[in-house]
């Protein structure tokens, strides 16, 4: 419950910090995206099928607050945090890897798909054109920011959550209240009660 009560206030925050700050920080045509980014590491952070509501919900009011076809991020952000969070709970190791390279998947794909669409519905620039120009630079400067705000959120809900909500690590040793060792692949010890 506190996991779903930071993502939606998370995403509340980065919908203001969207309308008022995402303008001046352009680097010639990039602008950011952070609703993309927070969606697709909320996605990372708490793989569920609930939690692909609020991807929607993002991409529809980027597309209400840009000039792009109405629903067109909606669809991608749905899309791409589908098949993000099928990539992490589908091969995740406990390693930084898998969730580092599902973001740079997410984020490239979501670019490009995005780029793609656009020009689709009348866009008035070709399909190299938009990835040249929008894609690639816009798509650059997301991941760097969504590599910085996996972090943060992911310490964020390990602070505030709750013992029993977090997911144990597959590599640890459990121990009962008699102090019976139940499994073991690791030298972590955590204690279960």
């Amino acid at each position: 419950m506190r996991q779903s009560v930071i993502i939606a206030v998370g995403a509340a925050v980065m919908l203001l910090l969207q309308i008022m700050v995402a303008p001046g920080l352009s680097i010639g045509h990039a602008t950011p995206n952070l609703l993309l980014v927070y969606a697709l590491v909320s996605s990372l952070v708490l793989p569920r099928p609930i939690n692909l509501f609020c991807p929607f919900l993002l991409g529809f009011a980027f597309d209400l607050l840009g000039g792009g076809p109405l629903g067109t991020m909606a669809f991608v952000l749905l899309i791409v945090c589908a098949l993000v969070s099928w990539i992490y709970v589908r091969f995740d190791n406990d390693s930084l890897f898998i969730p580092l390279m599902a973001l740079v998947v997410g984020v490239v794909l979501s670019e490009v798909l995005y780029g793609v669409i656009i020009v689709l519905c009348g866009y008035p620039a070709t399909i190299a054109d938009s990835l040249i120009y929008r894609s690639l630079p816009c798509g650059l400067y997301n991941l760097a920011l969504a590599l910085i705000l996996f972090f943060l959120l992911r310490a964020c809900l390990r602070l505030f959550a709750s013992p029993r909500t977090m997911r144990p690590s597959r590599n640890t040793l459990h121990f009962s209240k008699k102090g019976k060792k139940r499994s073991s692949q690791n030298t972590d010890i955590t204690i279960v009660r």
